[in-house]
């Protein structure tokens, strides 16, 4: 008899799973909806789990609305990302010149500081030619900065198709507490007991809210990432989705 942890919080994807293991007598499943839940399972129960089964979002303590865990993780993700934060540099350069209280503006400048967060040189993001000619071009000006801004970069079709994904991330913490990224902190826990684990999300991994945590999930912590197609989250309720993702996890089995 293998037995397993299932961390999923999504009551219709747990059914799914639910479904799924009900036709494996020779599974026995522990679920946990949430942070707290996986970590007491772990503290108590880790030396008689085989392996797990764990989602990429969830909340830290179900009904709590604390997502403190959540948001320090996403401000690791940020702190180890070099392009993301020569984008925020960027970004702030470009706030001593441009009026964010235009929100159209605001979006294309982060969108502009994504998109050329490798083109910072040695001296800093003060020394980027775009920066400097709005700096001398506008006479000082905002609005007129705007102007130049906006009319310069917003007919660019890769400006326009530049993805903000720790913005993503940030705003859907801000949403709901089951959109904190906490499957990134139960791997330490489980690499500490040595129990071998697959990730299973419905989050596609080009998603905008997905794809930082699926490149961190595979650069830093190197597990299998079992995932829906995109737009097709649903995928995730159903039974075949499960088989998949155990048939993943027994690969990996000792």
């Amino acid at each position: 008899m293998v037995k397993i942890l299932v961390v999923e919080d999504n009551e219709e994807f747990r059914a799914g799973a639910e479904q799924y293991f009900a036709t494996r007598d020779d599974v026995e499943v522990v679920y946990a909806k949430d942070y707290k839940e996986a970590k007491a399972v772990l503290d108590t129960q880790a030396d008689t789990l085989d392996g797990a089964i764990v989602d990429f979002f969830f909340p830290m303590e179900t009904g709590s609305g604390d997502t403190s865990l959540g948001r320090s993780l996403i401000e690791r993700l940020v702190a180890e990302d070099p392009k993301e934060q020569n984008a925020r540099l960027i970004y702030e350069e470009l706030s001593k010149h441009l009026d964010y209280k235009d929100k159209d503006v605001a979006a294309l400048a982060k969108r502009f500081a994504i998109n050329y967060a490798n083109d910072i040189p040695d001296e800093g993001p003060s020394e980027i030619t775009v920066i400097k000619v709005l700096a001398q071009g506008s006479f000082g000006e905002k609005e007129f900065a705007n102007h130049i801004f906006k009319n310069t970069f917003s007919r660019i079709p890769s400006m326009n198709n530049t993805k903000d994904h720790y913005g993503a991330l940030e705003r859907g913490l801000a949403e709901s507490e089951h959109n904190q990224p906490l499957g990134l902190s139960v791997a330490p826990k489980l690499k500490q007991y040595d129990i071998p684990f697959v990730y299973a999300t419905s989050t596609f991994h080009h998603a905008e809210t997905g794809q930082k945590v699926h490149d961190y999930a595979n650069s830093k912590i190197g597990v299998p990432i079992v995932e829906c197609g995109a737009n097709q989250e649903n995928e995730k309720a159903t039974q075949e989705f499960w088989e998949r993702a155990y048939t993943t996890l027994e690969r990996n089995l000792k």
